[in-house]
Order: structure tokens, then sequence, then C-alpha cells
């Protein structure tokens, strides 16, 4: 089985995006747009997997896009993958800004999206940054270690995941920061709860910040180590059960609305508790090292086993994208790391 490998740059002249040069025939694609429309092909029959490496010297991709026209199999998957990941907003890093439309959305069945920055400024109509919609009764869908953002021109309705599936099984969330996507109608991640029992998500160490619904949860969708601040947001809900409740596997999710949290099926979660962050001012919502909230407040994970940054996690888990560690007696909050995009 091979590996192909493109990249992508919106500083590049746009080339075949077999290299990461910003110019000349081979250099990178100026979008994911480019890449998708050049690349897309039977992986499959070919008996690839690819991987397209993002990057950027600071200009946004600001192309929205499908995912689409591929074969995709368990081995031969598409993996999306950003530069840089240090936890906060990085605008030297791989980032997508789009405002009149949805952004990316994703058509095949095996795709795996990490270390990617969405933001989304929608002003006509409700808007998501990353949806996903066609997919077959079993598939792998990750998406793992991004930022998802409201821009602050918005003005209607923001989602950051958006699951529109009624019976594919193999969805899954992990070590995610999404925030400010406080207009009317906004949801950070929307699991489906139309669907009821026929699509299974696993929502994992996520943190959600400023956001009017963190989790819009159906009868089948597993929330584990989730933390939702609402930042006295009015008419917020961080886990909107109305659809079902949540599968019963659901642990240690977090919110500080007073009986939020604790309306979900499963054990262990906790309610009306206010995290600390490094710098909230800032928007970098890694925990403080003195947080009593959600440090080592976490259960046992699905399938995660790091951070956004990397960071192993040990001991009992912290609630959220990001895990506080201690090194030669010293406890470091805003670790920064490279994040390959890997996922296991």
């Amino acid at each position: 089985m091979a590996e192909v490998i493109r990249y992508v740059n919106p500083d590049s002249s746009g080339g075949d995006g077999t290299t990461s040069a910003l110019s000349g025939t081979n250099a990178a694609y100026a979008s994911l747009s480019a890449w998708n429309a050049a690349e897309a092909t039977d992986l499959v029959s070919a008996g690839d997997f690819h991987r397209v490496i993002c990057a950027s010297g600071g200009s946004a991709d600001t192309t929205a896009f499908n995912v689409s026209g591929w074969t995709t199999g368990a081995s031969n998957y598409i993996s999306i993958e950003g530069d840089a990941n240090t936890g906060v907003w990085d605008t030297g890093a791989y980032r997508r800004e789009i405002t009149t439309a949805n952004d990316m959305g994703v058509q095949e069945d095996y795709v795996r999206i990490s270390g990617i920055q969405f933001q989304i400024s929608p002003t006509i109509g409700g808007r998501a940054c990353l949806s996903f919609n066609s997919h077959s009764t079993t598939c792998d869908l990750r998406v793992s270690k991004c930022i998802f953002r409201g821009g602050s021109g918005a003005t209607q309705a923001v989602t950051g995941v958006q699951l529109s599936v009624a019976n594919a099984n193999g969805y899954r969330i992990e070590n995610c920061l999404f925030y400010d996507m406080d207009n009317a109608g906004s949801v950070a991640i929307n699991t489906g709860q139309a669907y009821g029992s026929r699509a299974t998500k696993t929502v994992e160490h996520c943190t959600i910040i400023n956001c009017l619904v963190g989790v819009e949860v159906g009868t089948n969708t597993t929330c584990v180590n989730v933390g939702y601040d609402s930042q006295g947001l009015g008419s917020a809900d961080g886990f909107d059960t109305s659809g079902g409740g949540g599968a019963a596997g659901s642990l240690n999710c977090f919110s500080d609305l007073t009986t939020d949290a604790t309306s979900l099926s499963g054990s262990g979660h906790g309610d009306s508790t206010n995290p600390t962050f490094s710098d909230e001012a800032g928007d970098d919502f890694t925990l403080a090292s003195g947080d009593t909230a959600w440090k080592d407040a976490g259960g046992t994970a699905v399938n995660v086993t790091d951070d956004i940054v990397g960071t192993t996690r040990t001991g009992t888990f912290d609630v959220g994208f990001f895990e506080v560690v201690a090194a030669s007696g010293t406890t470091l909050g805003g670790l920064v790391g490279f994040n390959t995009g890997l996922i296991g």
C-alpha cells in the first residue's frame, strides 16, 4: 500500500502539490479546494491512502469546498492535516476563514481531519464550519485537534461541526476547541438529534466556550470528558438532551450551568463548575495549572490518549481538550507542541 502526500499553502502561487514549495510547477496547491479538484480518485483500486499537509505563512484559505469525488476504504482513507497547533488560534498556521457559505463538507466515508483551524462569520443564513453528509452505514470519520470559532463579524447562526446523516456509524470528534458561537441558533457540535439511535457518534475531550448550545445530543451520542463554559451567555445550554439524552456510556462531562451536564445519560457529570484558563481574555482556553474544576476530573476515555498539543494523558485525565502536565516539579499550562495530524 502506497502513501500519497500532497501539500497546500494559501501563500503558494499554485502548483501540482507534490512539494511544499511556494512557487514553480511542483509548488503546493493554493487551497484545499484546488487539491480536491485535482486529486480526487479511487484510492481503493489504487491501493493507496492519501495525506494532504496544510501550512501557511500568514494567509488564510478562504475557498469553501467539499471533500468529494473519491472512493475510500478503511485502509484507503484521506488524512487532512494542519501544520501546527498550540491550543490557541494561530495566524501563522494553516487556517480557514469563510463568510458567506458553508465551509468544508465531507461526503466520503473514510476521512480524518486534524490540526485545522476553522473560522466562519456568516452574515446571511446559518453556516457550518465542517459538515458531514452522504455517508454509508459503516464509515470512519474523525475530527481531532482542531479549533473552531465564530468570527467577530458573524451576525447569523454558526455551527462548528454538523452531522447530517441518518444511518451512518463511526463519527469521532476529539480534543477540539469551540468558542464564540453565540448568535441565535448557534451550536458548537450538532450530532444530528433528529436521527436518534440510527447513527453512532463519540465526542471526547472537547472544550466549548461562549457557545449558545454546546452539544446537541442524540440518543446514540457518547460524550466523555467534555467541558462547557457559557461565559455568562444568556439562554445557553451546554448539553441539549431534548433529542434523547445521550448514550449510557457518557462520562464526566462538566458545565457551569446548573442541571445541565447532569441531564446527560451516563455518570460522573458535574454542574456549576467554573474552570480557570491560562488567559481567558486572550482566548487561551488551555487549563491553568491551578484549576480545580476540570483538572483531574475526567473519566476513562474511549479513544483519546493525548491532548491537542500531543501531550500524553496520564493518571486521571483532565476534562476538555488540554491536559495540564507536571515536569521537573513544575506544572505547565499553555504547553506548545507540534501536531503531526496523524490519528491512530
